[in-house]
This record gives C-alpha cells, sequence and structure tokens, in this order.
C-alpha cells in the first residue's frame, strides 16, 4: 500500500517543526549553562561541577521515561520536557548565585532527560513503513537542523541585546513548542491489542 500523498510532507511539516525545537532548547542549554556561569564569575571548576551534577540528573531518567513513553504515551515525556527545559532558560536570569544557579541547571537536566530517546522514537512511529530509511534520514536531518540553530540564536540574541534575554527568548520557543504539541500533535504511541500480529 503506497502512503496517501501529502501525508508524509505533512507530517514532516508538524513533527519536523517541534523535532527543531526540541533540539534547540536541548541543546540550548549546553550552551546556556557554562555561558551563564561565567556570567556569574564562578571559576571553570564551580561551572564544571554544576554542568556533571545536570548532567547526572539527566541520565537518571534515561530507564523511567522509556518506559513512560511505551506505557502511556510519547507525548508524556515531551511536553514535559519541553516545559522543564523552557523554565530553566526563563529563571537563569533570576539566579545570582552558585546555589540557585545549581539548582536552575539541575533543573535544566530533568528537563532533558525527559526528552530521552524522544526525536528517534518519534521518527520511527511516524515513518512510513514503505519508506523507513527515507524517512527516517530527513527526520534525523531536521533534528539536526535545530542542533544548529540553537548556538546561533543564543549567540546573535546575546549579542544584539544580553544574555538574559537570549535565555529569555529560548525558553519562550520551548514553551510554544510544548503548547503546539499539546493541541496539534496527535499521540503517536500506538497500543496493540491482544489479538494483533505482532510479527
Amino acid at each position: 500500500m503506497r502512503p496517501t500523498p501529502g501525508v508524509v510532507p505533512r507530517v514532516l511539516a508538524i513533527g519536523g517543526s517541534l523535532a527543531i525545537a526540541l533540539m534547540l532548547v536541548r541543546r540550548g542549554r549546553h550552551i546556556m549553562i557554562p555561558l551563564w556561569g561565567d556570567n556569574l564569575g564562578l571559576d571553570i571548576t564551580e561551572t564544571t561541577l554544576v554542568f556533571g551534577i545536570s548532567a547526572a540528573v539527566d541520565m537518571l531518567l534515561f530507564y523511567p521515561v522509556g518506559a513512560v513513553m511505551d506505557r502511556f504515551g510519547r507525548k508524556w515525556t515531551i511536553i514535559p520536557s519541553f516545559i522543564l527545559i523552557s523554565l530553566s532558560f526563563l529563571l537563569f536570569p533570576l539566579t545570582g548565585s552558585f546555589l540557585p544557579y545549581l539548582l536552575v541547571s539541575m533543573l535544566s537536566g530533568l528537563g532533558n532527560g525527559l526528552g530521552s530517546g524522544a526525536l528517534m522514537t518519534l521518527g520511527a512511529d511516524l515513518a512510513p513503513r514503505e519508506k523507513i530509511g527515507e524517512f527516517l534520514g530527513i527526520w534525523r536531518l531536521i533534528g539536526d537542523f535545530g542542533s544548529i540553530l540553537a548556538p546561533f540564536i543564543v549567540a546573535t540574541t546575546a549579542q544584539a541585546t544580553s544574555l538574559g534575554i537570549a535565555a529569555i527568548t529560548t525558553g519562550g520557543i520551548g514553551l510554544a513548542a510544548a503548547a503546539s504539541m499539546f493541541f496539534l500533535f496527535n499521540e503517536t504511541l500506538k497500543k496493540k491489542g491482544p489479538t494483533d500480529d505482532t510479527s
């Protein structure tokens, strides 16, 4: 069976936009955490410690996130991921010392952990069976574009205004993407019944 004409382009347009936004905020945190540490005047040891703790929080969620995705659906983890990472961006400008900076960075790690495996899981769900390879190749390229956009948006916004405005801008993009996914994007998890062919 051939896919309905226009389905793949439409899926790539809507899902791809969310994939770009997801990778943008996830990569953006890798830029914002060290930059904000420098903005606070922290030395490299303190900034590295904060980044490491944030990464540890991130890694603790790998297994539970996969379980939630497979049991309840992809949106149950991806939307909270968008929201928490975005909130961390919005809170960075309010931090003025080490401890608040650490806590906000941990919140960022929590949000990033909730997005573990999200991009490729969505791609696998959305790929038409007749063109899985081609679709996933384009899907990955779209996600990589979001990764490329992150440093560009943060750097250009910070240069034109300030690092705080860059953080708020990135957080706003993430919240807009969370709302779009909630209202415009259908759940992609398709549960099979006991009589379904699992071959």
